[in-house]
Formats: structure tokens, sequence, C-alpha cells
């Protein structure tokens, strides 16, 4: 997703079959952060990986769904976001720099679609038990759950149902959010 000639190609491939999109989640994310240093460690060839896919994938992906979504009279995109644009973390300036930025295309994008019927929202997770911490031990596992004011981790199915919301007719009325699905993080 971090390659437009890529993402074009999606689309066209998605248009031949399907017809312009009504509805985009921009879910795919670099999280390259174990291990990567502090910010005067972080060499640029990391940050432009994580900002290609992070920021640009997903601006390109809004792009190209507006395109499709004006004529046809209005769509919902929702971008994948994280608490991390908000609390930062140790060691992972460059993936909380590439998240706020997609907070703030969330809620730029919101302000300049919503005219032709296009709503524009973020779900932002805080700790998910994904794939991401499979490799944790049991005393990580055991850290991660009681430094989450509900005592453990969300899910990713509690994620997909608050994307499923935004997109539906139920949140017609919502376009800018950034909605924390972080358990009181």
């Amino acid at each position: 997703i971090g390659k437009e000639a890529e993402i074009l190609a999606l689309f066209a491939a998605v248009d031949a079959a399907f017809g312009p999109v009504t509805a985009l989640v921009n879910n795919a994310a670099l999280n390259r952060t174990h291990g990567s240093g502090t910010v005067e460690e972080m060499p640029l060839a990391l940050i432009q990986e994580v900002f290609a896919v992070n920021v640009f994938g997903v601006f390109i992906a809004c792009r190209e769904a507006i395109k499709r979504m004006k004529p046809a009279g209005g769509g919902a995109i929702v971008n994948v976001s994280s608490q991390a644009a908000t609390f930062g973390g140790n060691k992972m300036a460059h993936y909380a720099a590439s998240k706020a930025a997609v907070n703030t295309l969330t809620i730029a994008l919101a302000r300049e679609a919503a005219a032709h019927g296009i709503r524009v929202n973020a779900v932002s997770p805080a700790v998910i038990d994904t794939d991401a911490h499979k490799d944790a031990d049991e005393e990580r596992r055991r850290y991660l759950n009681a430094s989450l004011p509900m005592g453990r981790m969300g899910t990713p199915e509690e994620t997909a149902e608050a994307i499923a919301w935004l997109l539906s007719p139920q949140a017609s009325y919502i376009s800018g959010a950034i909605l924390p699905v972080s358990g009181a993080r």
C-alpha cells in the first residue's frame, strides 16, 4: 500500500469487478518500532518506509476513493489510526507521527468531502490483541493487561465493530471523528 502504482492498480481492479467503491477502510500499517532506537538513532530510510505506508498510502487510497465516491453521490471512509498518535511511545516517534498525520488527514478530508456526501472518520485503537503481541510471553501480556484501565487488551473484533458502525447508516451524521477504541486508555 506504500506504492502509488499498486494502489492505482487495486482501484482499477475493484472498478472492473464491482464498480466504484462506496466504502473504504485503510487498515494497512507499518509498525517497525521494536529495536528501531531513539529518534537520534533512527535512520531516515526507516522513517520514510513507515510514512510511505502509514501516510502516503492512506492519502493515495483516500484520494482514489473520493474520486469515485463524488460522482456516485457519497460514501464512507474509515482510516485506522492509533492511540500512539496522541500518546507517543518509547522508540516509536516515527510511527506515532505517522498516525498523527492520519488523524489530521482524516479531519481535513472530512471537511473537504462533506459537501459531496462523503464521510471520513478514523478509529484509534490502543493495545489490541493482534499478531503484534503473539510472541509476547505471559509476563509481558500481564504487564500490558495491567497497564490498561479495563484490565485487558482489546480484540480485533471490537475494532472491526467500531469500523463497521462508522461505515453504517447509523453513523450518517458523523464525519471528521477520531473514535478511540482504547478501553479508556
